[in-house]
């Protein structure tokens, strides 16, 4: 429906990303089976199909960016608030969860000992959702914004994940450095009052040696044992991933255990992308990629549009998180793709109110120049 006019209203980005996921489909289809294909399909393709939505419906990005507010606003606070009883407590289901799933990045299943992943089905997603609601609450005034702030930053620490950590940072920065002063002083200013409630409790036990020793490995990575592991698969998997040039499709990543489907996880989006959609996909992947980023840096009413600020800043944090994981798919996917499409929705919102503010305009200078020939007439026919 949509399609044939996203071009000329500046959705290339999109349907560039859409041809490369439709090409690794097909590729996936005829090197995988069905069931992969489709399962995998899901994973690459409804985060461009959401951010295309939001792009193209333009007109309601008022009403997108309330309910996106609101709802991040109620997430940061639930899930903060569990999440940290779901560290502290440990409840039977979430261990139950956690040794089922043979997920044994995510710590051990007794309090105190668990990453968290609150509501949600593993560390990264959760904490990508909270650093997500985390930017987002600087630019909402609701009085729950204080509690949702303390529960969600300490929930947010104790994932224990420096990835999303230096994306919320990456994040702040490019959020304050493109506003008007006047409003970055307000998020300056949030800041250090949610730093007077949060930093004591990180430094009060059962959470300050855990959060402490995982940040202090920030200042030694050469001797860091994820850092070398991400090291040794670049070295052993870029040449291989460089030569792919039709790729091995979509569903390429899953496989069967003991009659379930599982995802062989990949830490690069880079290397995903060439391995499953070669260089004939990732070309226009990746072109639709930076020709969205491209695109939001040309905006000038980002500068008074706080909320479109921080959906672009949003969008780019999660963006920097590819060489060491597959940001772009799934919940990651759909916070890059969607913020960045909503970015580009406020853009054409702001563009049509400005013309309708000009057309008004021009009407009233017309009206008032009618009104001021009539008076002369009324005047000159007086005398």
């Amino acid at each position: 429906k949509y399609l044939p006019r996203a071009y000329k209203q500046g959705g290339l980005p999109f349907l560039l990303g859409f041809t490369s996921i439709l090409y690794g489909f097909i590729i996936g289809l005829i090197k995988s089976t069905p069931i992969f294909a489709i399962r995998g399909l899901i994973d690459w393709f409804t985060p461009i199909l959401l951010g295309f939505y939001l792009f193209i419906n333009w007109r309601d990005y008022p009403r997108y960016r309330d309910n996106i507010q609101r709802t991040f606003l109620w997430g940061v606070l639930v899930m903060g608030v569990y999440g940290i009883v779901q560290y502290v407590i440990a409840p039977e289901w979430d261990r139950f969860w956690l040794i089922n799933a043979r997920m044994f990045s995510m710590g051990n299943p007794e309090p105190f000992g668990i990453r968290l992943w609150s509501t949600m089905n593993s560390t990264g997603p959760f904490a990508a959702t909270m650093m997500v609601g985390l930017l987002l609450l600087f630019n909402n005034n609701s009085p729950l914004r204080i509690p949702a702030s303390i529960a969600g930053y300490l929930s947010f620490l104790l994932t224990l994940s420096r990835t999303m950590w230096a994306s919320w940072f990456f994040g702040l920065a490019s959020l304050t450095s493109s506003l008007k002063p006047k409003i970055q002083m307000r998020i300056i200013i949030s800041i250090l009052v949610m730093a007077m409630c949060i930093v004591p409790l990180t430094t009060i036990e059962p959470f300050s040696e855990v959060i402490g020793s995982r940040l202090a490995t920030f200042s030694d990575l050469g001797n860091d044992h994820s850092a070398e592991v991400r090291q040794q698969i670049y070295e052993e998997s870029l040449g291989k991933a460089l030569s792919m040039v039709l790729g091995n499709g979509i569903g390429n990543t899953f496989t069967i255990e003991q009659g379930e489907i599982r995802s062989v996880v990949i830490d690069s989006g880079i290397l995903d992308m060439f391995f499953t959609l070669g260089w004939f996909g990732t070309l226009p992947y990746m072109s639709g990629l930076l020709l969205l980023v491209y695109s939001v840096f040309q905006y000038p009413e980002i500068r008074r549009d706080s909320f479109m600020s921080t959906a672009r800043a949003i969008g780019l944090s999660n963006l920097i998180g590819l060489p060491i994981g597959s940001a772009m798919l799934g919940v990651g996917g759909c916070y890059i793709w969607g913020f960045l499409g909503l970015t580009m929705a406020a853009h054409k919102y702001h563009q049509h109110q400005n013309k309708l503010s000009s057309e008004m305009e021009s009407i009233a200078e017309v009206n008032t120049a009618k009104d001021k020939n009539y008076e002369n007439f009324l005047i000159n026919g007086t005398d």
